[in-house]
């Protein structure tokens, strides 16, 4: 594993591609070859000339090619092509390039790629995407915000990546965009000539050479591995991110006010990320607050591990009742919905084994329950519809819940109802500033917003 040094020696004659005739879908790269394994000093030369380029580009984009000198890379045969993650352990960001990959291409698609793995880290999407509800069309939506902006990303088979045009969809737009708007049949199509695509997991078995996608079409294909894990520490990622820019300050001597308009934004975004962690953590302190633990009670019917039948056993008692009411009245976006799921699976995880999930606008017409992880069974339930909270309110009376967590954006008329059970409105970002309802035991927090 090697940082790129900050001088690019002098790099060899450019190499050509690789041929790519023949079956490209089935195997664009041909067979492995013990020599494809071996990394030379030629393809250190290579990469240090493609960063040397990207750092004396006149496109805006010299401020990244100091940013790759500040991020490791390395020579990986566990990726087909690319791949930027994140080290928990070390706290810092890796970028694999698959060999037989990196060879194939020209000094302009191997500055593309390399832009394309760092506009990841500061688009964010190591931690954005993981946690959608379909990763295989999030991994699509990504590509298709970023690759519209590099010039020289790879057009040319078998490693024609992702445009939003190619979908009849606007330039310009947000990854969130892509993802609510990407015609459903053509992801429909995808999946099942593709199965799930990229990034569902670690690379197992014999290493292989570089295929993009999934054998990429007309349309193009997703360029790199997005096998991301959902379970990392946001706030250590944010922190990786700042750290790296941090780093490149010093490297190009710069300040903050005279940084590039996109790296002022992203620091920007960071800080409205960190924002949304901390509504999360309030969102657990007001489940540990509300709810009581796990009861514990002694029956002979079980017996006793320690002592048999001279001591009765222990068996757990009645769990906290937890109620969760979803807003559907199209007042929240689906990445607001599952980044609260994340925080319901979270408390899950703690020791209560379900939680009560309706589904309301202007009645309550579902309640469910909740599983961790079962939110595709939540999104199928949905139905859009107008705003009233009076039914909600009635339910809430009857269940008498240890805990009632309401996710709406505020506006819905005031109810002749009272709740006295605590109760925490999570509002939308966008939503009201004043709850209209005035429960004893209401408290209220507001989402940032989740979108770039």
């Amino acid at each position: 594993m090697t940082t790129v040094p900050s001088v690019a020696p002098a790099a060899p004659a450019d190499p050509k591609p690789v041929s790519t005739q023949g079956d490209a879908k089935k195997n664009p790269f041909g067979e492995i070859t013990p020599q494809d394994l071996i990394v030379t000093q030629h393809d250190w030369d290579y990469l240090a000339s493609a960063i040397h380029h990207i750092r004396v580009d006149t496109h805006g984009f010299a401020f990244f090619g100091a940013m790759l000198q500040s991020i490791m890379i390395d020579f990986s045969s566990r990726v087909p092509t690319a791949c930027i993650s994140f080290q928990p352990t070390k706290k810092q960001f890796l970028i694999e390039l698959n060999l037989a990959f990196f060879r194939m291409l020209t000094l302009e698609e191997r500055m593309a790629v390399l832009l394309h793995e760092v506009y990841h880290m500061t688009h964010n999407h190591l931690t954005r995407i993981p946690a959608l509800q379909d990763r295989h069309l999030g991994n699509k939506a990504a590509d298709a915000a970023i690759n519209q902006i590099i010039p020289g990303i790879p057009t040319r088979k078998p490693i024609r990546c992702i445009f939003p045009e190619d979908f009849g969809l606007d330039r310009d737009k947000t990854m969130e965009f892509y993802y609510e708007n990407w015609p459903k049949d053509e992801d429909e199509d995808d999946q099942q000539q593709n199965g799930q695509g990229q990034g569902q997991g670690k690379a197992k078995g014999k290493p292989q050479k570089g295929q993009p996608g999934q054998g990429p079409g007309e349309k193009g294909d997703v360029l790199d591995v997005h096998d991301w894990d959902p379970n990392v520490d946001e706030s250590d990622v944010l922190d990786g991110m700042e750290d790296v820019v941090k780093r490149t300050m010093i490297k190009t001597n710069k300040s903050h006010s005279n940084l590039p308009k996109f790296i002022q934004d992203m620091l920007e975004t960071i800080e409205k990320r960190r924002k949304c962690i901390n509504w999360k953590q309030q969102l657990k302190m007001f489940l540990k607050r509300t709810t009581t633990g796990i009861d514990k009670e002694y029956t002979r019917s079980r017996p006793n591990r320690r002592y048999d039948y001279a001591s009765p056993g222990m068996k757990l008692g009645d769990l906290p009742k937890v109620l969760i009411l979803q807003d559907t009245s199209g007042s929240m976006s689906s990445i607001e919905v599952n980044a609260t799921l994340d925080q319901v699976d979270e408390i899950l995880k703690i020791g209560m084994r379900t939680v009560s999930i309706g589904l309301w606008h202007t009645g309550l017409y579902k309640v469910m329950k909740y599983k961790r992880g079962q939110r595709q069974a939540v999104h199928s339930k949905v139905q859009s519809g107008g705003t009233c909270f009076e039914e909600c309110a009635e339910y809430i009376n009857k269940m008498k819940p240890d805990a009632v967590i309401v996710m709406t954006d505020g506006y819905y008329s005031p109810t002749t109802i009272k709740v006295e059970c605590p109760i925490l409105f999570v509002i939308t970002s966008g939503g009201v500033k004043q709850l209209v309802t005035d429960y004893p035991r209401q408290k209220m927090i507001a989402l940032p917003h989740m979108g770039e």
